[in-house]
């Protein structure tokens, strides 16, 4: 499947979405509904976790077991351990995430950082 110009981009775009996401649901991953959520071919996600409506997983990230990312979330280039919650219209971006946490929930949580540049933040991907 070659791409030649950005006509043709579109058609092959959501084929390899697919594979991607039917490969994770037949792990164990719960994505609702499928057709909405974008998630990139490095991903990898652990049994059990439930991905909402309209949330992208991207990049290099790694979701543990028994997690769930909230509907419109954005979690990238991030490591999450098994049973983290990350609230819906939350942005996540190059951080590790322990069990405990629960970003964009009202509840604290205590975050090591995996900086891949000095200057990243929370919302910032350059």
């Amino acid at each position: 499947m070659g791409i030649n110009d950005r006509v043709e981009l579109p058609r092959v775009t959501p084929r390899c979405g697919e594979r991607k996401r039917r490969e994770l649901m037949l792990g164990g991953v719960t994505i609702e509904p499928a057709e909405t959520v974008v998630i990139d071919a490095d991903v990898r996600i652990g049994m059990d976790t439930v991905i909402e409506p309209f949330a992208q997983v991207l990049g290099k990230t790694v979701i543990g077991a028994d997690c769930r990312i909230g509907a419109c979330s954005i979690v990238r280039d991030s490591e999450l351990a098994d049973g983290v919650e990350i609230g819906p219209f939350t942005i996540v971006a190059h951080r590790g995430w322990s069990a405990a946490c629960m970003p964009g929930r009202s509840r604290g949580c205590a975050w090591k950082t995996w900086w891949r540049k000095a200057r990243t933040s929370a919302t910032s991907w350059s």
